[in-house]
């Protein structure tokens, strides 16, 4: 399937190819945009230099994350990855480890991934029936918020497809904005340090091969929901390890269904994972 965020999409394939010194080719760009596009190809096709510190770089350690409709660009990276090519018939660069932060769309488990949300990413207010084509309503198809997201995260494991770790990450509090780090953004005091420290671990990890940062990734941590569960597989959907608790949730919040609310306040907060 196409990437429901096409633009997007291919960005972050030409950044990857160009970051890794990859062939980028001429590539139409008709979706709208607030500014006029670039030619991806390198000079004089297009407008693209090589990546002038390619030579100190360590190609074989790249990892990928990105925000929002940034999430969704990455999720499709791992598509592709997964698939082995993208719609032009092109294999793309590998990466070590992939962070979407605050969305999901169709993918696979070809690498290791950290979802991150929080508790009121994606709130009524937020996620509508839609923007750019994405129906945040079907994670089949592409979402925001936790709903969405835990959705996907469980449909990914009952795929029974790839064994690249997975983890999802849950913010206390917070909002679509959480990962963002841009002025006048709401976000909470803690979000930016939680989100950070989470991908940094997460990549360390899964691209540097760090023991102590594996640990970190997977263990509970300061400000993670305490409405809704933090979690880890640790062998993939194709593995046999159930999804594990990094963090219980032992309260209620306000963006919870009114049966899961419920539950919480009566001393019963609900969750899947395995303790």
């Amino acid at each position: 399937a196409p990437c429901q965020v096409g633009c997007a999409c291919r960005d972050l394939e030409d950044a990857v190819r160009w970051f890794v010194g990859s062939d980028i080719q001429p590539s139409p760009r008709d979706e709208w945009r607030a500014t006029p596009p670039k030619k991806p190809a390198y000079t004089p096709a297009g407008d693209n230099v090589v990546n002038p510190v390619l030579n100190v770089l360590d190609t074989s350690r790249i990892s990928i994350a990105g925000n929002s409709m940034g999430a969704l660009a990455v999720d499709d990276y791992a598509r592709v990855v997964g698939v082995g090519h993208d719609t032009s018939g092109r294999p793309l660069p590998s990466v070590r480890a992939a962070v979407p932060m605050s969305g999901i769309a169709p993918t696979q488990a070809s690498i290791p991934m950290q979802f991150q949300t929080s508790d009121y990413d994606g709130s009524p207010a937020l996620a509508g029936p839609g923007v750019g084509g994405v129906a945040f309503g079907d994670p089949s198809y592409g979402g925001i918020g936790y709903s969405n997201i835990k959705k996907g995260y469980d449909q990914l494991r009952a795929s029974g497809q790839g064994s690249g770790p997975l983890e999802l990450i849950v913010l206390e509090g917070g909002t679509h904005l959480d990962s963002v780090d841009i002025p006048y953004a709401t976000r909470t005091a803690w979000s930016l340090t939680v989100a950070g420290d989470s991908a940094l671990d997460w990549f360390d990890c899964h691209a540097r091969d760090l023991p102590d940062a594996c640990q970190r990734a997977i263990s509970p941590r300061a400000r993670l929901s305490r409405a809704l569960a933090s979690e880890q597989d640790p062998d993939g959907p194709a593995g046999a390890e159930p999804s594990r608790c990094v963090a219980v949730p032992d309260q209620a919040n306000l963006n919870q269904s009114p049966t899961d609310f419920a539950q919480a306040e009566t001393g019963h907060p609900v969750y899947n994972c395995t303790p």
